[in-house]
């Protein structure tokens, strides 16, 4: 028995643009040639052989795989194929799992500063949380925390650090009393859990002056002195280092305008 391209996706149930490109591809190819007219016809044997070429690429195998495994096919190459696949079908299944943590966390974010009112000091009890922190270069300024960012990121590409990439600096309490608002200490990464090694942070719980900055990065000095403000008519001092978080970056506007940065100032309970 001999069949058609057409007829063989049909009894197979997938496309004839499917079996033309295996057939391009060398992973599934017809088998038998007519003599009367030169066609190239699949046979019923292979009916089981597509099945095979499709469960493996429902498990994720490439075609390149496949066509390996087609070629030299034995027990215990099928055994060590599928154990390779499955620890690879795993680390992907980590992958995105983590790639879910940080959607999630993105959405949660970006919906909870939606109803934000910029330039306007509020209070806010925070929940602690690990940073991995990255120093500034001299001179400190915004080219230099962009560069620290990237190492940041870099080192935590690399070590695998559990972060759902929201980018944030540090100006530390004594440029803050100076009104160096753009000299900044550390650039830093939020984490969901904890990373081993010194430059994992643990910003402490507790009650925090905030506001939110509307515009570009560099204008940052005009909602700091609102909030300055703010603290010293409440009487109140900083109690560490502020922490900026990007919220409305790059991501989502292409203008520096529509940027919105999250300002936090520990105080005393």
């Amino acid at each position: 028995m001999r069949f058609t391209v057409g007829e063989m996706a049909q009894m197979a149930g997938v496309s004839k643009q499917m079996l033309i490109y295996y057939d391009n591809m060398d992973v599934f190819k017809p088998r038998m040639t007519g003599a009367e007219n030169g066609y190239r016809y699949y046979t019923a044997d292979q009916l089981e052989q597509l099945d095979t070429v499709l469960m493996l690429r429902e498990m994720g195998f490439s075609l390149k795989e496949i066509r390996r495994h087609m070629e030299r096919r034995s027990a215990p190459a099928a055994l060590d194929a599928l154990r390779t696949q499955r620890q690879l079908v795993r680390k992907e299944i980590r992958r995105l799992q983590m790639a879910d943590r940080r959607l999630t966390r993105k959405l949660e974010e970006w919906e909870r500063v939606l109803p934000a009112r910029p330039g306007q000091p509020f209070w806010e009890e925070k929940a602690g949380q690990y940073l991995a922190l990255e120093p500034v270069k001299k001179p400190f300024g915004l080219l230099e925390v962009d560069l620290a960012l990237k190492r940041l990121l870099r080192r935590a590409n690399q070590q695998g650090y559990c972060s759902y990439y929201q980018l944030g600096d540090t100006v530390c309490t004594e440029n803050l009393q100076q009104k160096q608002f753009l000299r900044f200490e550390h650039a830093f990464l939020p984490l969901l859990e904890r990373v081993p090694g010194e430059d994992c942070f643990w910003k402490p719980a507790g009650k925090y002056a905030c506001i939110y900055h509307r515009g570009p990065y560099a204008d940052t000095g005009k909602s700091y002195e609102i909030l300055l403000d703010f603290l010293a008519q409440q009487g109140v001092q900083p109690a560490g280092p502020a922490y900026e978080f990007c919220v409305l970056d790059s991501m989502t506007t292409a203008r520096p305008e529509e940027y919105l940065t999250e300002i936090q100032i520990p105080v005393e309970n």
